[in-house]
């Protein structure tokens, strides 16, 4: 089994490489392995556009996407707030990701070799749903 966070896929500068890489990924997989993706966007987030998403926050730690949408891409400007109880830090950064949703992960996962790919909506292994699934996990079978 390999599991990859979206991230290392969306800095691939075209699909071509996205495929290459996919490739590879199948390739060292042993039969009936499974690959583990998770992605952003989702197609909901992509459709709607939400500029801020809250995705963490605990007592000790906030995460906030402040979110520019491109053409083909998206720029997620990250903010970490660091909660210690008397004082804040925030530290920033940005990743721009290519936008691969889930009809294009799937032709792609299948042409580089893999024979089945599923979506879940979540960890729970709760269908992907386009309309309304804030995460998008796919599963693609060696």
């Amino acid at each position: 089994m390999l599991s990859c966070a979206w991230a290392p896929i969306g800095f691939m500068p075209d699909e071509a490489d996205c495929l290459k890489a996919f490739q590879s990924m199948a390739r060292i997989l042993r039969p009936q392995g499974i690959l583990i993706l998770t992605a952003l966007p989702t197609d909901r987030q992509w459709k709607e556009k939400p500029r801020f998403i809250l995705k963490s926050s605990r007592h000790d730690f906030s995460r906030i996407f402040v979110v520019d949408y491109l053409a083909e891409k998206a720029c997620y400007n990250i903010l970490d707030v660091l909660h210690d109880g008397e004082m804040s830090d925030l530290k920033v950064w940005s990743a721009e990701l290519r936008v691969l949703l889930r009809d294009d992960q799937e032709r792609l996962l299948l042409k580089a070799g893999f024979r089945a790919v599923d979506f879940y909506g979540s960890f729970d292994f709760s269908p992907y749903d386009r309309e309304s699934s804030s995460s998008l996990i796919s599963v693609a079978h060696r």
